[in-house]
């Protein structure tokens, strides 16, 4: 009953550093990995970021726009979920800072979701929004850019 007692303290004992080990060793696995890990960039200063409001004053869907470079144009990027809110296409306008607007392009929505993107002339201003529009030409939702970007 001895020789048992003690064999099972040895076991228990053998379990205790193998478990004390393997939590040593993935400690020591995750802070190499977290140390090694790159550095999360910053969004890029001249993005503009905005929520996709509908009329009934909650958010639908998110719009970016993003100034181009030199030779390269810029681009606008929407993702629409109207909860179900029908099908079919919608057109998204740009409207400019200084006044004006101009139609982006169109996409379709499939029970109300979609996304798109497209190459757009954004200056290195915010735009004052985009408007959502149904194809009939009613306002779907809005979305106002903060002069700073994002």
């Amino acid at each position: 009953a001895r020789w048992r007692g003690r064999r099972h303290r040895l076991r228990l004992a053998a379990a205790a550093l193998a478990a004390a080990l393997a939590c040593g060793f993935g400690g020591w696995a995750v802070g190499t990995v977290v140390e090694s890990a790159p550095a999360v960039q910053p969004a890029h200063p001249g993005l503009f970021e905005a929520a996709l409001v509908a009329a009934g004053g909650h958010e639908v869907g998110r719009v970016f726009a993003h100034p181009g470079e030199p030779g390269r144009p810029g681009w606008v990027y929407m993702s629409v979920d109207l909860e179900g809110g029908g099908r079919g296409p919608v057109r998204c306008v740009l409207d400019a800072a200084g006044g004006g607007s101009a139609v982006l392009g169109s996409f379709p929505l499939r029970d109300g979701y979609g996304y798109w993107a497209a190459p757009a002339e954004v200056g290195p201003a915010a735009p004052a929004g985009v408007r959502l529009l149904a194809a009939d030409g009613t306002v779907l939702a809005t979305a106002r850019f903060a002069a700073g970007g994002a």
